[in-house]
């Protein structure tokens, strides 16, 4: 029996082949250490896990404090931002965040890109990448991005050898005063390989944008976004910063999270 006031630690629930299959069986086996359910977990709410959704079929269950804030400052660009709205993206794929690009297609007033997306996006536009990171197999929606007006990509980027690895000076200068001009910022992804100090300059550049510009509410999220904001010491001076990567853009891109279906269903 648990102590009053006690706290058991499980194992990674991974290990068990029911966890992510949303088995069922599993979660009441789950349900059955506790009497109430608490979701304090918004990284991994978009994953159909039975300790994420199947288990608050067997218990009352609630969001928890983190949870709720992430949902309550996430909203705020979800319904009416306040213009100018600056979305900034970089990282690998673009198709990760294809879907943030159609939901936002209107009401975004600029969209930067940097990063591998700015490579790809290059590529496509015709510019010679050389070696640079460039996804291939992309959807067909990805060419359509190319139409947006609201999107900008780098004027000029900086090489290694014959791969690009950060955003130019010009590019920065391009970004920063669209930064600058924005009531609401959301920013996810590197503008290049920040862990390299020669290579830096873009996503220390764009943080320092953001965090100057304190007109704005500024939202940032990602596990390399937030570990850039933490090395250039800009993570204390945005409006928020969430805690998921993969859950942040499947929200605002205005996908249903199951975790977060799983505790509306459990409130009815």
């Amino acid at each position: 029996m648990l102590a009053a006031g006690g706290i058991v630690v499980l194992e990674n629930l991974r290990f068990e082949k029911g966890e992510e299959k949303n088995d069922p069986v599993f979660a009441k086996r789950l349900a059955a250490l506790g009497d109430y359910y608490v979701n304090d977990a918004f990284p991994v709410s978009h994953r159909a896990n039975a300790s994420v959704a199947a288990v608050t079929r067997f218990l009352p269950s609630h969001g928890g404090l983190s949870l709720k804030e992430e949902l309550r400052n996430l909203s705020r660009v979800m319904r009416r931002p306040r213009r100018p709205l600056v979305m900034i993206f970089g990282g690998a794929k673009i198709s990760d965040k294809l879907g943030i690009f159609i939901r936002f297609r209107r009401a975004a007033d600029r969209f930067l890109v940097g990063g591998a997306l700015a490579n790809t996006l290059l590529a496509l536009r015709g510019m010679d990448m050389r070696e640079s990171l460039v996804e291939k197999k992309l959807p067909k929606k990805v060419r359509a991005i190319l139409g947006y007006r609201n999107v900008l990509v780098p004027e000029d980027v900086v090489w290694h050898g014959r791969r690009a690895f950060d955003i130019g000076g010009r590019s920065i200068r391009l970004f920063s005063k669209e930064i600058a001009k924005a009531r609401t910022i959301v920013w996810n992804g590197p503008m290049g390989v920040f862990e390299n100090r020669s290579y830096a300059k873009g996503t220390k550049a764009v943080g320092a944008a953001i965090a100057k510009n304190r007109k704005a509410f500024s939202l940032a999220g990602g596990g390399e976004t937030v570990t850039a904001l933490k090395k250039f010491g800009f993570d204390k001076r945005l409006s928020f910063v969430s805690t998921g990567g993969g859950a942040m853009l499947e929200f605002l891109s205005g996908k249903k999270l199951p975790g977060i279906v799983a505790l509306e269903k459990n409130r009815k």
